[in-house]
């Protein structure tokens, strides 16, 4: 027997106990001192004999120690791969159009904004994809994408119809969210993607009025803070929205306010939030106001704790899972599509004709195939650093985007703050089982 390269032990003095996690198998335990230093004896000697029956019986189903003959790295892979090219879900993230109303000051599509509307031989083969595929996947998942989506709201209503009842024909689960800025998304429109199935609005708010007006106006330099303020506030009642904070060193200091904000406002039940580190994608922003992820990591956690506090949804309670493929990027299934039927691998090539690596209509497209392969074949034990770190299985490498363009530390913020997670989350079950118990008394 030997111990998986992928442990974790963490002192949790609020029991006088230690916390055994395990990365690769997201195990959580409470280990008692006694307990601890038996399998410190273990991992020193590799032997079993003086582990107790029963603790080393836990301890192999929650794969802190296996037989020898396994190789970790085998297993992450196979991970991997067969989530990678599963065939039960399609995820299409559809831009309906590459226009924008608003004129965000670190947009990563500024220089592809186009007028194009997507026409119906488009539209039909994006249908036909979900109708090839109906007799495989048991999951459609839509992400309706820009531009600014609700720009072009008859994109959403004619693809949703058409989804919806292939999917009800199938006996297909159907699931569709929005990314928006929010600025037309009214209570009509929000009601009415209700209807279409949506269930989950994303809408960005960069800090209060002075601090986001400035980030992110209308093309025209207009304000916008109010009235998606509104839109938030009288939407939020009829869909779940999350609210996104673009942060950088500019205006880090400033979400404490905007958390009253939102308290004094009624929202505080009623929308998530979170904060999104703010990158130079595309060479489009100032890299110097860019924070490093691991500082980011550091400002996100304690947001999201006061969150919580407030009453606010947040992410203080996430607790760190293992993943297959990172994101969208590089998995098979899964397709970013613009107004003119050219696929993408990642939301943030969209647009940019020589990343795409096809196109629903035009066959004469060849595409950056080589790009495609990249995202597709790559395994994160390739690289030496990643072979070697514990965190592996909870990032698998990092953003392949950042990766492939050599764009800074592409490590998850998991590498920066697992250690608090795993506490938040251990302190949550406590709690809860304590409480539960009351009731039970009572």
């Amino acid at each position: 027997m030997k111990s998986s390269n992928y442990n974790f032990f963490i002192d949790f003095p609020e029991s006088n106990q230690v916390l055994a996690y395990n990365s690769r198998t997201a195990s959580l335990a409470l280990l008692e001192p006694k307990n601890y230093k038996e399998y410190l004896e273990f991992e020193k000697n590799s032997v079993i004999a003086g582990l107790d029956e029963d603790f080393l019986k836990k301890l192999k189903i929650g794969g802190f120690i296996l037989e020898n003959d396994i190789n970790e790295h085998d297993i992450i892979t196979h991970h991997l791969l067969r989530n990678r090219y599963k065939t039960d879900t399609l995820d299409l993230t559809i831009a309906t159009t590459l226009n924008c109303n608003l004129g965000c000051v670190y947009c990563f599509e500024k220089d592809i904004r186009s007028n194009k509307k997507m026409g119906d031989e488009v539209k039909d083969r994006i249908v036909s994809i979900v109708e090839e595929q109906a007799g495989t996947i048991k999951f459609l998942s839509i992400c309706w994408y820009g531009g600014e989506p609700l720009l072009d709201m008859t994109v959403i209503r004619d693809l949703s119809n058409k989804f919806i009842d292939i999917c009800e024909s199938n006996k297909i689960e159907y699931s569709a969210s929005i990314i928006t800025n929010g600025y037309n998304l009214t209570p009509d429109i929000a009601a009415e993607l209700a209807s279409l199935k949506v269930t989950f609005a994303q809408v960005t708010i960069d800090g209060p009025k002075p601090i986001h007006d400035v980030r992110r106006p209308l093309v025209g330099g207009q304000p916008t803070f109010d009235r998606i303020l509104n839109n938030v506030e009288k939407a939020s009642e009829i869909l779940p929205i999350t609210l996104r904070i673009n942060t950088d060193d500019s205006n880090k200091d400033d979400m404490d306010s905007l958390l009253d904000l939102i308290v004094a406002r009624g929202l505080g039940s009623k929308v998530g939030v979170y904060l999104a580190q703010v990158k130079n994608e595309n060479e489009c922003y100032n890299t110097n106001v860019c924070m490093a992820t691991s500082a980011f990591t550091e400002i996100s956690d304690n947001f999201d704790k006061k969150a919580h506090l407030m009453g606010i949804g947040s992410n203080l309670y996430q607790y760190p899972a293992p993943t297959g493929p990172y994101c969208g990027a590089d998995s098979a299934n899964s397709y970013v599509i613009d107004p003119e039927g050219y696929l993408y691998n990642c939301w943030t090539e969209v647009g940019d004709m020589s990343k795409s690596f096809g196109n629903l209509v035009d066959y004469s497209f060849e595409g950056n195939i080589g790009l495609k392969l990249q995202y597709m074949l790559y395994e994160p034990q390739q690289n030496e650093e990643c072979a070697n770190c514990k965190y592996l299985p909870l990032c698998m490498g990092g953003c392949p985007y950042e990766r492939l363009n050599n764009a800074g530390d592409y490590c998850a913020a998991i590498k920066y703050n697992l250690e608090r997670k795993i506490k938040n989350y251990a302190k949550y079950v406590i709690e809860y089982q304590k409480e539960a118990k009351e009731k039970v008394e009572v």
